[in-house]
């Protein structure tokens, strides 16, 4: 550093260095404001909005695990809704089915009905002819035992 005899230097520091407090100055009347407002703050108040919050928090929560017990009831429908529906779709499969083997069986009623009748009238007519070959015999019998007795 140069010699400084009229001490302009050191003016010069001295007055930079009042400045700079000058400017600070308000900055610490801010900074005193606040801790005035934060002494006189009501901590009773304070402590009761938290206890509001905390539960207003805890119904919220409450009302969450509603919510998610609503939605587990409401997948679990959807589950049982899904399922019925596999039932359904295999009940009409089934219908469907049932319908087909009925209409099968519709259609063989008359051929089944004609081989009955069929069956019904050769039987008819084999026992006609066995009565008539008994009548046959028996009148057969009858005079034999006469042409035996004479």
């Amino acid at each position: 550093m140069d010699f400084d005899p009229n001490g302009e230097y050191l003016e010069s520091k001295i007055k930079s260095s009042l400045d700079k407090t000058n400017q600070m100055i308000p900055k610490i009347t801010d900074l005193d404001k606040f801790i005035d407002q934060v002494t006189k703050f009501d901590y009773i108040k304070v402590n009761s909005y938290c206890q509001q919050v905390f539960k207003i928090s805890n119904e919220i929560r409450e009302d969450t695990k509603e919510i998610d017990d609503i939605q587990k009831i409401i997948s679990d429908n959807e589950t049982i809704i899904v399922n019925l529906g596999k039932k359904m779709t295999n009940t009409h499969k089934d219908l469907v089915n049932l319908k087909k083997t009925t209409e099968r069986q519709r259609m063989m009623y008359p051929l089944i009905k004609k081989e009955i009748e069929m069956q019904y009238n050769s039987e008819k007519a084999m026992n006609v002819k066995i009565m008539e070959e008994l009548i046959n015999t028996e009148g057969t019998l009858s005079v034999s035992e006469e042409n035996m007795s004479s």
